[in-house]
């Protein structure tokens, strides 16, 4: 009886009993598998065309491991039935929604021979040519992004990137610290200079602010006092001379949540030179810190610097509105809401709200005729209240 029940089984599953000869069929089974597989009919009738196509051919599996057996696999198991392993189906191809080689930075007015041409290397590398960070800290979020300029990577060699950002806070996490440097072009290694000025700058003032707890004009103040003693040290210990590490230099202090009910920030700003800071308003920036340029051939002078000059720092304080976007750049983002038409307004509404990183990164890479310098932007969006 077990045996007959064996037989029906494997016959409704495909599969041949294993080690046994197969039995002997009547002549009704004989006829009704003619008339299954599609053969020809008992009755010596002329084969008709089946209804469908047939069916496929079947392989006996061997025995497959119980932990890979499917669902009624033990119903099966009882009756001494090795039951087929079924393949699990496989997921779709990833399909990319956006194809890389169609993605491009932004591009104002004609296109310029820079966006063409390739990125060569340094002799001594020192400083990536890209550079990118987004954080959150309370109501707060950011977006950084320093890039090397075309008049510096399309050399042969290039020349390090001379721009320099550091974005920080304080244990408690009740204030963002941001310091932004541009070394001066005809400084030998204003690229060290930039990158050490900023280190020291945000170490300097995160450390006061864990004693103190409280933002004030004088922790700025001895940030460019401890940065200029570092690019001095950082220069000597190269062997290279003081004048070779000159930069400029802006630092920021934001706190993380609002400081009264209705929602604003008083945020601390320190610069010299013309790297600087701006607020949205409207359809358009409104500069808070830094140097305003001066037109004429000069106009990319700068009379106070770093290591030279840090008793010179400008030290602001401003009352940041709710929802309110801030921009700390370098001139080779100041100078294109400045001085291409239309920039400003076009940054000012792509930076509105906070975006994907990539999309920042490609906004700071922009081209443009004459723009040729580096480019470097850390951007700060401010919430109501800590809830994001």
């Amino acid at each position: 009886m077990l045996r007959k029940l064996t037989r029906q089984v494997l016959r409704v599953a495909g599969v041949r009993e294993p080690d046994a000869p197969p039995e002997p069929r009547s002549q009704a089974d004989q006829a009704s598998v003619r008339q299954t597989s599609g053969g020809p009919p008992a009755t010596g009738q002329p084969p008709t065309e089946p209804a469908t196509s047939p069916p496929r051919k079947r392989t006996a599996p061997g025995p497959a491991p119980a932990a890979q057996a499917p669902v009624g696999a033990p119903q099966l198991a009882s009756a001494g039935v090795v039951a087929p392993v079924l393949e699990a189906p496989r997921p779709p191809a990833a399909v990319p929604c956006v194809d890389p080689a169609t993605v491009q930075p932004p591009m104002f007015g004609r296109v310029p021979r820079a966006a063409s041409v390739a990125w060569h290397l340094t002799v001594e590398p020192t400083t990536s040519g890209i550079a990118a960070d987004q954080a959150r800290l309370g109501g707060l979020q950011v977006r950084a992004a320093s890039i090397v300029g075309p008049s510096h990577r399309c050399e042969e060699p290039a020349v390090a990137r001379q721009d320099s950002y550091r974005v920080g806070r304080d244990d408690a996490g009740r204030h963002l610290i941001v310091a932004v440097a541009d070394g001066m072009s005809d400084s030998r290694r204003s690229d060290i200079g930039a990158m050490v000025a900023v280190r020291c700058a945000v170490d300097s003032v995160r450390e006061e602010l864990n004693h103190s707890g409280q933002a004030d004009e004088a922790i700025l103040y001895n940030a460019f006092q401890a940065s200029a003693h570092a690019m001095v040290t950082a220069a000597r210990g190269k062997r290279l001379p003081e004048d070779a590490v000159r930069s400029a230099m802006i630092v920021a202090i934001v706190p993380a949540c609002p400081e009264n009910d209705s929602g604003e920030r008083f945020a601390w700003f320190a610069s010299i030179a013309d790297v600087s800071a701006w607020l949205h308003v409207g359809p358009t920036w409104r500069q808070l810190a830094g140097d305003p340029k001066v037109t004429g051939m000069d106009r990319n002078q700068v009379r106070h610097f770093l290591p030279h000059y840090p008793n010179e720092v400008r030290v602001v304080r401003h009352v940041l509105p709710p929802r309110a976007t801030v921009t700390v750049v370098t001139d080779g983002v100041g100078d294109a809401f400045t001085d291409i038409p239309g920039a400003d307004q076009w940054f000012a509404e792509r930076w509105r709200h906070p975006m994907p990183l990539e999309s920042f990164l490609l906004d700071v890479g922009y081209h443009a005729s004459g723009q040729l310098d580096d480019r470097t932007a850390v951007t700060v969006w401010c919430e109501p209240d800590e809830r994001w």
